[in-house]
């Protein structure tokens, strides 16, 4: 699993040598291979879902809205020929 790791970083590594930005994708301003790290812009706030958590009663126009965001940012990076691997609330930045 870490060779996978590695390999993927590797990947991603290359794909972003070409600079590219989106205002529903946070900035990544390095990655390393060994250890595998990826270092990106901080973002004051918190996660989607303690967003959600805190605001269970939103109105179905907000959600839709957030869903909207979250699928273009997706759309943008699979046009670039990177695949996120890991999209859940917990690393959705709200």
């Amino acid at each position: 699993v870490k060779k996978k790791n590695c390999r993927i970083l590797s990947n991603f590594k290359k794909k972003k040598k070409r600079s590219f930005h989106h205002p529903n994708i946070l900035t990544v301003f390095g990655i390393t291979i060994s250890p595998p790290q990826i270092v990106m812009e901080f973002i004051e706030g918190g996660d989607l879902k303690k967003w959600l958590e805190k605001n269970e009663k939103q109105k179905i126009s907000k959600l839709i809205k957030v869903s909207q965001k979250i699928c273009a940012g997706v759309a943008f990076i699979h046009e670039k020929g990177i695949l996120h691997l890991d999209l859940k609330p917990q690393n959705i930045v709200k």
